[in-house]
């Protein structure tokens, strides 16, 4: 299994969005588009490591916030669906990930879609993963460089296993 580590917010969206999800910056249709491109090129499944995990959930639907049904709906418009999120650990998102990958040892390759570098990273191995957005920018974002990154990382020589 390949996996995609998905944040939200500097990859689904930059700071220069359009679209709302109540009073917050909503997703960009053209970046979940870009998303698909490299959920087709590889055939990752999706672990959303976003604080909008908060609002999502895997089985509970009914208890899924407005935002969690915002994001499934924009997701599937493109014909993509969340596999699993991780646990919050706040500002430790290496660890939620590499615990996450601890109880699924299947994982072949993966990619971490991150407009921020979180302290634990580099520590836990995480950086050599990174394909790093960002917030701030017109062009912020996941981008085409963004894919050819990522379809790199998990079929090319950056495949190490977790």
């Amino acid at each position: 299994m390949k996996v995609i580590f998905l944040d939200v917010d500097g990859v689904l969206n930059c700071a220069f969005s359009q679209s709302r999800c109540g009073m917050f910056t909503g997703i960009d249709n053209r970046k979940v588009k870009t998303l698909r491109q490299i959920v087709e090129q590889t055939g990752a499944r999706l672990v959303l490591t976003s604080t909008w995990k908060e609002d999502w959930q895997r089985l509970e639907k009914e208890s899924q916030t407005e935002a969690g049904d915002y994001l499934d709906r924009k997701l599937r418009r493109e014909r993509l669906f969340l596999y699993d999120k991780t646990e919050n650990y706040g500002r430790q998102r290496g660890k939620e990930i590499r615990e996450w990958l601890g109880r699924h040892p299947g994982v072949e390759a993966w990619a971490v879609l991150d407009d921020e570098i979180f302290e634990d990273y580099e520590e836990l191995g995480i950086l050599a993963h990174l394909v790093r957005t960002v917030y701030d920018a017109a062009d912020g974002g996941l981008q085409q460089e963004h894919v050819r990154q990522a379809v790199e990382l998990m079929d090319g020589a950056g495949a190490e296993k977790p």
